[in-house]
């Protein structure tokens, strides 16, 4: 039986999902011996992993959901401005996803296991030579070893589709691949794709991507984390990282607030700067919309998706898109499509056969 995987590589996270699993990680990891006191980690709870790849098989590296929480400077990132799907960062990062999809079955650890993926980049990268290097990357044969377990995973086909379209097929479908919202295959619709570094404003229409009114731009969620870390300062709070806030926010909301414990003893309350820094940036968001789009008027849908939506302010985005929609669990939301469209794929090939 050949398995499904869904992968969404990012510059600050890495989204993986299969039947079995769904994970969020930091894209980026450590050379394991650079973990230093924190080699106590490892094992522990799971949360950060060794990894030992047959493309580098000289080092052992630490990655896991957890790995952003270990103090230091040495954390090997995957963020390239040219040619970032050829790099040996890209690569391995590549093969540690696999590795921990691949881990919940038995036929990777027995024999081989047989999987497609499916994956997506932003539409500005959507072009022949970065689909070439990524289904380079992801095709063939990987053979990881995770905490000294070895993983043998063959990839025998690549799917490479365009983030917005992502978004749309996990509106689109159903957890089985079956079309449930018919409407958005005629919409005109914007997806809004809040990352930690980037802005991507996408207009599709019937699935079509209206280049001249898309584009993307620098102003991330991690604007308005360091926002907030900034206006601490001057409060006089010290100790927050973007990381922290990041998890502050994602944990709070505006009726039970937001707060910050530095140690067992002290909570510091956060609700009115985050909320402050919160309406600032959605505005600032507003904005950079507004300039990006030529014609609101014939938008039908307005889809908020990625890390950053839960960082919004809903209610000002309402008042200027009244047809605004945040996506549910809308970190996971564009790899859940890249899913759908594999069991979309999956479910026509049985009917093809069957005819």
């Amino acid at each position: 039986m050949i398995e499904q995987f869904a992968l969404d590589i990012g510059n600050k996270q890495t989204k993986m999902v299969s039947e079995k699993t769904s994970d969020v990680f930091p894209s980026y990891y450590l050379l394991k011996q650079d973990l230093g006191s924190s080699l106590t980690l490892i094992g522990q709870q799971r949360l950060i992993d060794s990894y030992e790849s047959n493309i580098d098989p000289d080092f052992t590296y630490a990655w896991g959901k957890e790995i952003a929480q270990v103090s230091t400077d040495k954390y090997i990132d995957t963020i390239s401005f040219d040619n970032r799907y050829r790099t040996n960062e890209f690569k391995l990062l590549v093969d540690f996803s696999l590795a921990n999809l691949a881990k919940d079955y038995p036929a990777a650890k027995m024999s081989i296991l047989e999987c497609t993926v499916a994956t997506g980049v932003p539409s500005s990268d959507y072009h022949d030579e970065a689909i070439r290097d990524i289904i380079t990357a992801i095709k063939g044969d990987h053979n990881v070893r995770l905490n000294g377990e070895s993983l043998n995973i063959r990839v025998k086909e690549v799917f490479v589709i365009q983030q917005p379209i992502g978004t749309i097929y996990n509106e689109l479908l159903d957890s089985n691949g079956y079309i449930e919202n018919e409407s958005f295959l005629d919409e005109n619709v914007v997806v809004v794709d809040i990352g930690g570094g980037t802005l991507l404003i996408d207009t599709l229409k019937s699935l079509n991507l209206d280049e001249k009114q898309s584009g993307q731009r620098d102003n991330g969620a991690y604007d308005l984390f360091e926002r907030i870390k900034n206006l601490a300062k001057q409060k006089g709070i010290r100790g927050l990282t973007e990381y922290k806030i990041e998890q502050i926010v994602r944990r709070g909301n505006s009726e039970s607030g937001y707060s910050y414990q530095p140690n067992k003893n002290e909570c510091i309350d956060l609700t009115e700067i985050i909320l402050t820094a919160q309406k600032i940036y959605t505005r600032e968001v507003i904005n950079t919309i507004n300039t990006t789009l030529k014609d609101k008027s014939q938008i039908d849908t307005a889809l908020f998706t990625g890390g950053g939506p839960n960082v919004l302010n809903s209610d000002e985005l309402k008042q200027v898109f009244k047809n605004s929609y945040l996506v549910e669990d809308s970190e996971t939301a564009t790899v859940r499509g890249y899913f759908k469209y594999l069991r979309a794929l999956q479910q026509q090939q049985e009917s093809d056969a069957a005819e």
